[in-house]
């Protein structure tokens, strides 16, 4: 009886206080992105969004068509947001840990509208701690915005399906279309909300079309954009990965984050398990959900729950089909909010039992593992360039840095401020470092130096060289001698770095 009107008790407050719920959900995904937010430094994209935002607005707009793969719209919001708080690592990753909170908050209102509390606290929780989710509100990059719009689109498709007001549609519009002009996966979950809503409201088709003007006439605007960022080729490497491996690790990206099975044990790699490992999951835990909503789900959530199934499909499925070349893990994350209030529905039906939902929020903690595990595990976190820069050593004359690939200049000039970019000329030195990937190859010491130190830093390498004596360097004839090349292998020869030398020499 004591137990039984405890439970009463709480389960009035809540009807007292509905905000509590989202307050609760909203502390739990501010703690688990701001509690590791500092852990591990920038990496080379996210210096990239450093570097446009400090620009001057135009500036920085013609550069992103130069050097992104990606719409506009979050770097206008970091652009903003950088004169506002500063350019600091935790500066900087805080607007997306802003994003991913609202996201949290606006998938428990989406969930609320048409299911249960509990489903609705339950799809919220799921995302507050989703590893994926977490990584990518950790990151300066443009992920953590276009989920939000993405969820916020979903909240009005939630709602117009019920009323197809003005309003309503205003909403749906105006979300979808921020989406897109933040990413342009977010079509591929947006234009199949507007088939359903017309396909559901077909008397009122003209008013559903007008709602997509505004998301047509974004893409429309966005294409030439959109064709000129991929013929600079900068999403290319996405090409040299296997289709099969690509949507491999979309899965496993989708139910773990981005992380390694290996982070949760001393077992290999998931990409190392065969593909038919990662489909059974997949269909064991679809017939689980199949299971718990064709059983005790309502006829409306059953309704709603093939809406949300079909839209994840349609958003998993239609970048396959139609530009396999750019289908990667990270432009996928658009498909998590219709698949966590599906999860929502599944662990939380009307008709369900206590126990189902305790599941579900056990499901939910389980999910912190990854990110939990990852703070202990170097080799699963972004490149260490915070330490790369540190292992250099304190400024000083007689000693140069070579680094490979010539791009990654711009990730350690970030920590090494006082480094500048050496072009032509002859140095005197009597140390160098080489900093590369893991796989760094030295073809031929330089005459006069010695390996003195070979040092692995997650999947990053830095090697040291010194002489006894002070030896000449002709920084132009760099890459023609054969001694100097540096590669990931035997076979690549000749690839290109950067030399980089402190400002105080004389």
């Amino acid at each position: 009886m004591i137990v039984g009107g405890q439970n009463e008790a709480t389960a009035g407050r809540l009807r007292r206080n509905p905000f509590l719920p989202a307050i609760l959900l909203a502390a739990i995904a501010a703690g688990a992105r701001l509690a590791l937010l500092d852990h591990q430094s920038l990496w080379f994209d996210e210096i990239v969004s450093e570097t446009l935002a400090k620009q001057p607005f135009g500036g920085m707009l013609h550069d992103v068509a130069r050097a992104e793969s990606t719409p506009p719209l979050y770097y206008v919001v970091l652009w903003g947001w950088v004169r506002l708080f500063g350019s600091t690592a935790l500066a900087l990753r805080s607007l997306s840990v802003c994003f991913g909170v609202l996201t949290v908050l606006v998938v428990y209102a989406a969930a609320r509208l048409r299911f249960s509390r509990r489903a609705a606290f339950i799809a919220g929780a799921l995302t507050a701690t989703h590893p994926m989710l977490i990584w990518y509100s950790q990151e300066t990059r443009a992920y953590s915005l276009v989920v939000f719009f993405v969820a916020s689109s979903l909240y009005f498709f939630l709602r117009a399906r019920q009323d197809v007001s003005p309003r309503n549609l205003a909403g749906w519009s105006i979300a979808a279309s921020l989406g897109i002009a933040t990413h342009y996966f977010a079509a591929f979950v947006v234009f199949p909300e507007a088939a359903l809503l017309i396909y559901i409201h077909r008397s009122r088709i003209r008013r559903l079309l007008a709602a997509t003007t505004l998301p047509l006439a974004t893409s429309a605007l966005l294409l030439p954009l959109a064709i000129h960022q991929r013929n600079l080729g900068h999403s290319s490497f996405i090409t040299k990965i296997s289709l099969s491996t690509r949507v491999r690790d979309t899965g496993n990206e989708l139910f773990l984050g981005n992380y390694e099975t290996s982070a949760l044990g001393s077992g290999p790699r998931l990409a190392h398990y065969p593909a038919v490992y990662l489909v059974g999951g997949c269909l064991v835990v679809a017939a689980a959900a199949f299971f718990s909503i064709r059983r005790r789900a309502s006829r409306i959530e059953q309704r709603d729950a093939l809406l949300l199934l079909t839209l994840g499909l349609a958003a998993f499925a239609l970048p396959l089909v139609l530009i396999p070349s750019a289908f990667f893990y990270r432009n996928l994350i658009v498909v998590l909010p219709p698949f966590l209030l599906l999860a929502g529905v599944a662990f939380a039906p009307l008709r369900g039992r206590t126990a189902i939902a305790v599941t579900g929020l056990l499901a939910a903690a389980a999910l912190l593992a990854p990110t939990a595990v990852i703070a202990n595990r170097r080799e699963l976190e972004r490149d260490d360039w915070r330490d790369l820069a540190a292992q250099i050593g304190p400024a000083g004359t007689g000693r140069a840095v070579l680094i490979y690939p010539s791009s990654s200049s711009i990730v350690l000039l970030y920590y090494r401020p006082r480094l500048e970019v050496k072009e032509a000329g002859i140095l005197k030195i009597r140390e160098l470092v080489l900093v590369g990937r893991a796989k760094l190859a030295i073809h031929d010491l330089p005459k006069g130096f010695r390996r003195v130190e070979d040092m692995r830093i997650g999947r990053k390498r830095i090697v040291r060289l010194q002489s006894g004596k002070l030896r000449q360097l002709n920084v132009a004839a760099l890459h023609l001698r054969p001694q100097w090349r540096v590669g990931e292998s035997t076979r690549s020869r000749g690839q290109d770095a950067t030399l980089l030398i402190d400002r105080s020499r004389p």
